[in-house]
C-alpha cells in the first residue's frame, strides 16, 4: 500500500488493481475478474520489488508471491471467477433504486437454479475450471498436483487433485453461496416487500394483486397495528378502495401519480388513511435494495474518520443525512444563529 509500491504496480500492470470490497459484489466480481487477468503482470511487478535494497517492501512482496502461487490460491481465484460470473447479473439487479419485487424474486430463484445445476454437474462443469486453473499454473511453473497436507485421515479421500479441489473449493464454495442466497432472499423476506403494491404506480398496473394482497397484510401486520385481523381487513379494505379511487381520478385527469415510497406517504393523509399509511411507513424502514445499505456503508465510511472517532452519535447522524441528501438546500446562517444560540459566550464571540 505504499506510494512507491503502488507506483511500480501501475507502470508495470498499466492500472490500479481495485480493492475486494465487502459490500459490493458488483465492484467484489470486477476486482476478482481484473486479478486474474492481470496475474501474470502483478508477478513480474511483486518480482520487480523484491529487488529493492528496501527490506520492509521486498520482504512483503516476497510474502505475497509465495502466497499467489499457492496451487489452493490459484484454484481458487479461477472457482471464485467462475462462481461470481453467475452472481454478478443479479448484483447488478439489486443495486438499483427502484426494484420490482416480482422480478427480484425471479432473478434470485434464477440465480440459485443456475448455481444449484452448476452443483450437481460439478464434475463436468469443474473439469474446465480447472483446466484454466492448470493452464494458470502452467504459466508460472505451479505443479497443481501438489496437494496440500491434511490432518487425520478424510472422510471423502480423493484419487487426484481434480476431485480434490472440486471437492473442497468449488462444490464448497457454491454450497456456501446457495445457503446465503436462500437466507438473506428467502420467500418470507421477499413478502415483507409486498407492501409495494400500495404505491399508486404500482397498484394502477396490478390491481387484482394490490386487493388480494390486502388479506396478507392483514394477517402479517396487525399485531404491529393492534388490531385484530378481521376489523383490521375491513377498515383497510375500506381505505384501498378510496386510495385507488383518488388515483384513478388522478389518472384521468393526466395528474403525477407517485412511484415511491416517500411520494406516496407525502400524498397519504394520515386522517383519510391512517393503515396505509402506517404500511407504507414501514415499507418505507425496509431497504429497497443493496443500494440503500452499500450507500450507508460508504458515506459512514467518508464520515467516521479517525479524527471524528469520538463524535456522539446525534453529530454523526447528522452528518450522514447531510451527506447523503445533497438535494436539500441549507440556509448557513441558520445552522450558525442555531449554534451560537446555545451558548451566550459563543454568541458573544460570533457577533464580535
Amino acid at each position: 500500500h505504499r506510494p512507491r509500491d503502488h507506483r511500480r504496480l501501475v507502470k508495470t500492470f498499466h492500472r490500479c488493481l481495485p480493492k475486494l470490497c465487502e459490500t459490493r459484489w458488483v465492484e467484489r466480481h470486477e476486482a476478482v475478474q481484473v486479478f486474474h487477468d492481470g496475474f501474470s503482470e502483478v508477478t513480474a511487478a511483486l518480482h520487480s520489488i523484491c529487488k529493492w535494497k528496501d527490506t520492509d517492501s521486498s520482504g512483503k512482496a516476497n510474502t505475497l508471491i509465495t502466497v499467489i502461487h499457492q496451487p489452493e490460491f490459484i484454484v481458487t481465484l479461477v472457482c471464485l471467477r467462475d462462481v461470481l460470473s453467475s452472481t454478478v447479473s443479479l448484483s447488478r439487479f439489486l443495486q438499483k433504486e427502484v426494484i420490482d419485487m416480482e422480478q427480484a424474486s425471479n432473478a434470485v430463484q434464477d440465480t440459485i437454479s443456475v448455481l444449484e445445476e452448476k452443483r450437481r454437474n460439478s464434475e463436468e462443469m469443474f473439469g474446465v475450471v480447472f483446466q484454466e486453473a492448470e493452464d494458470l499454473a502452467k504459466e508460472h511453473d505451479i505443479d497443481l498436483q501438489n496437494l496440500p497436507r491434511s490432518a487425520g485421515r478424510g472422510r471423502h479421500p480423493t484419487a487426484d487433485a481434480e476431485s480434490f479441489y472440486r471437492q473442497t473449493v468449488y462444490n464448497a464454495m457454491i454450497d456456501n453461496i446457495v445457503v446465503d442466497l436462500k437466507l438473506r432472499l428467502s420467500p418470507e423476506v421477499l413478502e415483507c416487500f409486498k407492501l409495494n403494491l400500495l404505491i399508486p404506480s404500482v397498484m394502477l398496473e396490478d390491481e387484482n394483486g394490490a386487493k388480494a394482497a390486502l388479506e396478507h397484510y392483514a394477517e402479517k401486520y396487525e399485531s404491529l397495528l393492534e388490531t385484530p385481523r378481521s376489523t383490521l381487513l375491513h377498515k383497510l379494505k375500506a381505505e384501498w378502495g378510496l386510495w385507488r379511487a383518488r388515483w384513478l381520478r388522478h389518472k384521468d385527469q393526466n395528474k403525477v401519480i407517485p412511484s415511491t415510497c416517500i411520494g406516496s406517504i407525502d400524498e397519504c393523509d394520515a386522517d383519510l388513511f391512517p393503515i396505509i399509511r402506517e404500511l407504507l411507513l414501514v415499507l418505507l424502514a425496509l431497504p429497497s435494495s443493496i443500494a440503500t445499505a452499500e450507500r450507508s456503508f460508504s458515506t459512514l465510511r467518508r464520515l467516521k474518520t479517525y479524527l471524528r472517532s469520538v463524535m456522539k452519535n446525534d453529530r454523526l447522524n447528522g452528518l450522514a443525512l447531510l451527506a447523503v441528501h445533497r438535494d436539500i438546500p441549507v440556509d448557513k446562517e441558520k445552522v450558525i444563529d442555531r449554534f451560537a444560540a446555545k451558548n451566550l459566550k459563543r454568541k458573544q464571540k460570533l457577533a464580535i
